[in-house]
């Protein structure tokens, strides 16, 4: 059948299931019959060895149609001496000595399957209605997948298949919401595993499924025409995730050889939890999952290969060239700078400090081009910001110190500005001022600096530098939506 659009038989398949227009018995038994050579339920014999004594586990019966039924091939081994003694008591316990059956031995003796022949007329209702729909989702996956192909063969442009496949991630990531949405699961777990009395959230689960699996499709074949700030598929997380987990774990040992600062440890491990404690509904971007493994797979190479990372300081500067450009990162390397910069008695001294760390900041390269969060500047390059931003103000200070000694030592103290504006809402109303071209500041700071020196708001008499430039980067829905009213205000009080 040829349809409209690339999800339009998940559609059918769902309004379908919403409206119980299910096909009758007959008609799922006659369709299936068809198209399936074969029907069986699958015994899973499992051997254990207990103090040389051979046991067995028998599994629940499975039916060849199930989903989640093993793939089997007749005659992939031979059967072992302990199976076939232990085969009489197995099948005296299952009672089917009288039924028609076969046996598939599994490549190792430590399994067996028994395959018991059934009729689909034996079988309930609900069970046809759930196999029929796993055949025609089974059946439409890889014809969806030549469509996709042909479609992007002639395409003409990289242009135009950045284009489709935009579009078609967009679609499928919907799709999948929407229907996470109709299954409704407490955990992700719940999301995958069939249950045993809702046959409606079962087809639904088996929709998602195999949209899934088209999405991930997608992702192996048209990897560098993604949109990487879209969600990645459930199913590519969650087998990253032991990645990421397994090389956090090592990371950790070697932490705790090496001494390696908690505050930082913790700093990586908030970073990462997103991930390494997913949740559903959680947005997860292909930039985010790609630098998580960049990041584990560097950082492990580098103390392995370095392990002389014995100080919190080769430590700082390692996660700077793994462009860890957390605001957190960036408090903790500023604030051990600074603490450097306190102890020096002179102004020259703390330029002498600062140029320094300018150089041997400038000299570190980026092991990763990715960045920890993508809406911040890298993690060097907001280092290196703010260590020229210290080094411009005190020489500022110090070509202002003769001017400010030669004027009365009683001369009152310049009052502050009273704004009915927050900090946050300061920060980013100047921010829009630059970004606007009527402000055009040398850096950033000298901006926030002039703020802090003639401003102060009805919750603080002190404004922090820091503060501003935190909040800059970092700009909450509310801020945006108060300073919007006070333009609007500003607006109408131009009008004549």
């Amino acid at each position: 059948m040829n349809y409209k659009y690339l999800l339009e038989v998940y559609d059918i398949l769902i309004s379908e299931i919403q409206n119980s227009k299910m096909l009758t018995t007959e008609q799922i038994t006659i369709m299936l019959q068809n198209v399936v050579p074969e029907s069986y339920l699958i015994y899973q014999i499992d051997f254990v060895k207990n103090n040389a004594k051979s046991n067995f586990k028998i599994s629940d019966a499975i039916h060849n149609l199930h989903p989640n039924a093993p793939v089997l091939k007749k005659g992939q081994s031979e059967p072992s001496e302990e199976g076939l003694k232990c085969l009489p008591k197995i099948e005296e316990q299952l009672k089917i000595q009288d039924k028609d059956k076969s046996y598939v031995w599994g490549r190792d003796s430590s399994k067996m399957y028994i395959l018991i022949n059934c009729s689909l007329e034996e079988l309930p209702k609900e069970n046809l209605f759930f196999f029929y729909y796993n055949w025609v989702l089974k059946n439409e996956l890889e014809p969806t997948k030549r469509r996709i192909k042909e479609i992007i063969s002639k395409l003409c442009t990289k242009e135009q298949i950045h284009d489709f496949i935009h579009k078609k991630q967009s679609n499928i990531e919907s799709f999948l919401n929407k229907t996470i949405q109709r299954i409704n699961p407490e955990t992700i777990v719940n999301l995958y595993r069939f249950s045993n009395n809702d046959i409606e959230k079962n087809c639904f689960r088996l929709i998602y499924i195999y949209v899934e699996k088209l999405m991930r499709h997608i992702e192996k074949d048209y990897y560098k025409y993604l949109d990487k700030n879209s969600q990645v598929s459930l199913k590519t997380i969650l087998e990253t995730k032991k990645e990421i987990e397994n090389k956090y774990g090592e990371i950790k040992t070697y932490g705790v050889d090496l001494q390696f600062d908690k505050k930082l440890m913790v700093l990586i491990e908030e970073s990462f939890s997103k991930i390494m404690k997913l949740k559903l509904f959680q947005n997860i971007t292909y930039k985010e999952l790609s630098y998580s493994v960049e990041f584990m797979t560097e950082f492990l190479d580098l103390i392995k290969n370095n392990r002389d990372l014995t100080s919190e300081i080769n430590l700082k500067e390692c996660l700077l060239m793994l462009n860890f450009n957390t605001l957190g990162f960036f408090d903790y390397y500023t604030d051990e700078i600074k603490k450097v910069l306190e102890i020096q008695e002179t102004d020259i001294e703390k330029i002498k400090i600062l140029f320094k760390c300018l150089k041997n900041t400038n000299q570190k390269f980026l092991l990763i081009e990715n960045k920890c969060n993508s809406k911040l500047p890298t993690a060097k390059k907001q280092i290196i910001s703010w260590i020229e931003e210290e080094i411009y103000y005190l020489n500022q200070k110090r070509m202002l110190l003769p001017v400010s000694n030669s004027k009365n030592e009683n001369q009152e103290e310049e009052t502050k500005l009273l704004t009915g504006l927050s900090v946050p809402q300061l920060s980013y109303f100047f921010g829009l001022l630059i970004q606007t071209g009527i402000l055009q500041p040398k850096t950033h700071r000298a901006v926030f600096r002039f703020i802090a020196d003639h401003f102060k708001t009805k919750m603080a008499d002190t404004i922090s530098v820091d503060s501003l430039n935190s909040k800059y980067y970092n700009i909450e829905t509310t801020t945006k939506n108060a300073v919007r009213e006070k333009i609007i205000e500003l607006l109408n009080c131009t009008k004549f």
